[in-house]
């Protein structure tokens, strides 16, 4: 029997750690480690851990509001009136001027009062009497609702002539009449007789009466 044994040669450790250091592998160490420096970099700058001269913040916005301003502009417009020249006179001519009228406004009645004066052989006209008639002047007072009012209503009446105060008299109802004496129609001329009442609810009234004594 063959006692022979074959032999293997030895392992060579050497030859088993050659490719740590194969030329292309340690060629490609270096780029590695500058890609994990510049992922760092580009993830450090995202979450704002840079210096600020590597990952500078952005420039701050000035926002500038504008405000419109509406201006109303009121024109006051002036108008001057030129006289009128006269071409007979050669002078000029104002314009005419409105006249206001002043004449008395009779005050608010609310009453409606009606006067009359008895008649007689001194009645020679519509208002026209003659000197020395002594005629009555009776007054109908009537109140807003057209009802005629007696009781409760007080007289007071007034004779004029040419605005001179020949005689007056007051009275306790509306019902009495006003008697004008001789001597009081003695004078040609104008004459009125004026009535004023007063109810006693508050309402007044007056009305006025002309004539002539002839």
């Amino acid at each position: 029997m063959d006692q022979t044994t074959t032999r293997q040669p030895a392992e060579n450790p050497a030859k088993d750690d050659a490719w740590h250091r194969h030329p292309a592998l340690l060629a490609v160490i270096p780029l590695v480690g500058i890609l994990a420096g510049a992922v760092a970099t580009v993830l450090a700058g995202q979450n704002g851990k840079l210096p600020e001269g590597i990952n500078p913040a952005p420039p701050a916005t000035t926002v500038v509001a504008l405000q419109t301003t509406t201006v109303t502009v009121t024109t006051t417009q002036t108008v001057t009136e030129t006289p009128t020249p006269d071409p007979t006179s050669g002078s000029t001519v104002a314009p005419p001027v409105e006249e206001t009228s002043s004449a008395p406004v009779p005050p608010p009645s609310d009453l409606s009062i009606v006067l009359d004066l008895s008649r007689g052989p001194g009645k020679v006209g519509p208002t026209e009497y003659l000197r020395g008639f002594a005629p009555y002047v009776y007054a109908e007072v009537r109140d807003a609702s057209g009802m005629k009012q007696y009781t409760g209503c007080y007289p007071s009446w007034v004779l004029k002539r040419d605005s001179v105060t020949i005689l007056t008299d007051r009275a306790s109802t509306c019902e009495d009449k006003f008697q004008l004496a001789k001597d009081s129609l003695s004078v040609k001329g104008k004459y009125q007789v004026i009535i004023n009442a007063r109810l006693d609810t508050g309402p007044t009234g007056t009305k006025t009466l002309n004539f002539t004594v002839i």
